[in-house]
This record gives structure tokens, sequence and C-alpha cells, in this order.
């Protein structure tokens, strides 16, 4: 052991490289965090949550400066491995493909808002979506005004959504992947 340095003659050198470069544990910024250490030239590693919490299982009293320290003891000791990161390539196309899903099921809810109105007056619509169910729905309007101005206002938001919804996903795309 070297006097004063806690450390083996054989893990020196890793010692040390470990002590020159910053640690943090995931979360909702790991990925911007890291990446944006990264781009400064810091040498960052991020460590699992989970993988903290079970080192720290053990302390009798949770606080914030023990937690620290625990956090600590596990980078000095060595006892995690560093978690992949992903790249912000990928979590753009995350973002794009996750922002459309949403977009898909707020269209779902609306067709399916308009088929229960309708089918409170006695209207029940074939399966369909797109321009298919906004014909079915013009054709099969009860004489109502009240109701006819309320399914417009939903299957408005829905055709008019969807149109621009579309345009601005071509042309976000286009831009992300040129």
């Amino acid at each position: 052991m070297l006097l004063g340095t806690g450390v083996h003659r054989n893990g020196a050198a890793r010692a040390r490289s470990r002590r020159s470069s910053g640690r943090h544990e995931t979360g909702p910024l790991a990925i911007w965090l890291w990446h944006g250490l990264r781009a400064l030239d810091v040498p960052i590693d991020c460590i699992h949550a989970r993988h903290v919490a079970a080192a720290l299982s053990l302390q009798v009293n949770k606080t914030d400066v023990n937690d620290a320290f625990g956090i600590a003891q596990v980078v000095r000791s060595g006892w995690y491995r560093p978690v992949a990161i992903k790249s912000l390539q990928s979590c753009r196309i995350r973002a794009l493909l996750s922002a459309r899903s949403e977009l898909v099921a707020i269209r779902t809810t609306l067709y399916n808002q308009v088929r229960g109105l309708l089918k409170t007056f006695g209207v029940v619509l074939a399966a369909g979506k797109g321009g298919t169910f906004e014909r079915a729905v013009l054709t099969r309007y009860p004489a109502d005004p009240l109701i006819r101005s309320a399914i417009d206002a939903a299957s408005g938001l829905a055709c008019c959504g969807r149109a621009q919804a579309e345009a601005r996903f071509a042309a976000s795309t286009s831009r992300a992947f040129p």
C-alpha cells in the first residue's frame, strides 16, 4: 500500500485516472449533462442510480450529506460500472418518434370522441380512419345544430390537426435527416 494514499501499488495509476474525472448518477438530465461535459473535454462517467442506491441502502441516517459521502465512497472504491450513454442523435430520433406516437394517440382519442357523440344519437360508424372516417361523419350527421357544432369542432380538430401535424412532421424530419 502506498503510504498516505490508501491505494495499492498495482491500482495506483487507475486510482489517479479515476480521481481526475467526474461522476454523476443517471437521471432525467444525465444525457444532456454527460454530452455537455464531454464537449468541454471533461472526462465523465455516469453511474446507474440503482447501483448507488444498493450501496447506500446500508446507511443508518439517510441525509443528503451522508448520501454524498456514500457516493464518494463508491467512486473511490471503484464499486461501479460506467453506464453507456445514448447519443444525442438517437435521443433526437426517439423524441421525434414519441411525439408522433402521442399525436396518433390524440387523433385516435378525437375519433373515438366523435364516435361516442354520434352513438348517443343512434349513429354507429363503420371502422375507418382519415378520409373514410371524415366522409362517414359528414354523411351521417344528426339534424341537431348544437350536436353538429360539437362534432364539427371535434372532427375539425382531428382532420385539420392531422393535416397540420403531417406537414410539420414532414418538415421536421427533412431538417433532422437531410
